[in-house]
């Protein structure tokens, strides 16, 4: 479920990136500044999310997330007051004062 999460992520950045190329092709026709200033904007803020998605969806990867069905399965338990609540198993080092 999660890494069909990351690819849907993945997709929805993809057909950002798409529609600030159209429309700077629009813009380029139109002579249009501030379609093309959007157009602009469109493309960088997609490019940009999608390193974000890939560097995110590695890190996630090499933690295991993608081994299971849904997400919360790898991860501390929700009752968790620990300081390793929020770290998923791979990081932590057997320890619970806090100290890593």
């Amino acid at each position: 479920m999660t890494m069909f999460l990351a690819e849907l992520v993945f997709l929805i950045e993809l057909t950002l990136f798409v529609s600030g190329l159209v429309l700077l092709y629009k813009a380029l026709k139109e002579k249009s500044g501030l379609l093309k200033f959007a157009a602009i904007v469109l493309i960088i803020g997609s490019l940009g999310a999608s390193v974000c998605t890939t560097y995110f969806s590695l890190k996630y990867y090499n933690q295991g997330a993608f081994d299971t069905a849904t997400a919360s399965d790898g991860f501390a338990p929700l009752d968790d007051d620990g300081p390793l609540h929020h770290y998923h198993p791979a990081e932590w080092n057997g320890s619970t004062d806090g100290n890593r």
